[in-house]
């Protein structure tokens, strides 16, 4: 039997192409990963915007991804400080799925969120975290549960199963993000995109996607350590930039990404013959959702 350790975007995938013969540990509530599937106003969706900046290599047809092009109109602040401010006092570079908000032009998904529920309706998907993983090949959950694998793929934290295994974590580290999806009266500014590196505003991006009567903003924040940044504050700084008026607010949800911006690469990995690590979390690499999907098919 395959065990594979999480059902994000990568888990998902990987749990459907083995679909007869694996099971997926899940440590949160529900599967998605950053790509969680929530309601807002009445509108399913994911808790961060499922975005591409290319589609060529992608076999949109086999996922059935049903995609808009957008073009982007960024407005930009104290640019010059921004990896300053994200990367706090840490030595990073901004990850490729950041730096999406600064092209001319994306992809961003519409049905993701029916493809992220779809892909988990036929998993059966376990919900615990790995305590132990035994030299017999063994996997023992949080809640007391044992599968046997011959082969274990890991598309959770790399930090997490190497400390399972004994391994030195010294060299690893993130920064978490705070995301604030907010769903708002629909806004008239002429652009889409805002990116600040200003100390003084606990934001550093905001993503904006109009319907017809409604706007939905992405809203991140990031930070290290255990204080995330709090959802008063946020709306305070975008009722102190005039952005956002408390009466234009119809709903909102709030999500923290732990390991949202991967620091350091592990040393060459020397992991046992029947396990395999892959996506994101797995490699700890800062990949888009694009190369995740890309991974699951090469996993």
């Amino acid at each position: 039997m395959i065990v594979i350790i999480g059902a994000g975007i990568t888990g998902l995938l990987l749990g459907n192409k083995y679909k007869d013969n694996s099971i997926l540990i899940e440590e949160q509530p529900d599967a998605g990963g950053v790509y969680l599937v929530n309601e807002i106003g009445g509108n399913k969706i994911t808790l961060a915007p499922p975005v591409l900046d290319k589609i060529d290599h992608i076999n949109l047809s086999s996922l059935g991804l049903k995609y808009r092009e957008l073009k982007l109109y960024q407005v930009f602040e104290k640019r010059e400080y921004l990896k300053e401010k994200i990367c706090n006092e840490n030595e990073c570079d901004l990850p490729s799925w950041l730096k999406l908000f600064e092209k001319e032009k994306i992809y961003f998904v519409e049905n993701f969120a029916d493809i992220v529920e779809k892909l988990k309706s036929n998993l059966k998907i376990i919900r615990g975290y790995p305590i132990r993983i035994t030299r017999n090949n063994y996997l023992i959950t949080n809640r007391g549960n044992s599968f046997h694998f011959n082969k274990l793929i890991n598309t959770g934290s790399l930090l997490k199963l190497l400390n399972l295994l004994g391994e030195r974590t010294d060299d690893l580290s993130y920064i978490s993000a705070h995301i604030t999806v907010l769903l708002t009266k629909r806004m008239k500014y002429n652009w889409n995109v805002l990116i600040t590196g200003s100390k003084g505003i606990s934001f550093s991006h905001i993503f904006r996607l109009d319907n017809e009567e409604t706007s939905i903003l992405y809203i991140y924040s990031f930070f290290k350590g255990a204080k995330a940044p709090e959802l008063k504050r946020t709306l305070l700084d975008l009722k102190k930039k005039k952005l956002v008026m408390p009466d234009d607010v119809l709903a909102f949800r709030t999500r923290i990404i732990k390991e949202a911006i991967l620091l350091n690469k592990p040393k060459e990995l020397q992991l046992p013959s029947t396990i395999v690590s892959c996506g994101r979390l797995g490699k700890w690499e800062n990949i888009s959702l694009a190369e995740a999907i890309n991974e699951s098919v090469n996993c």
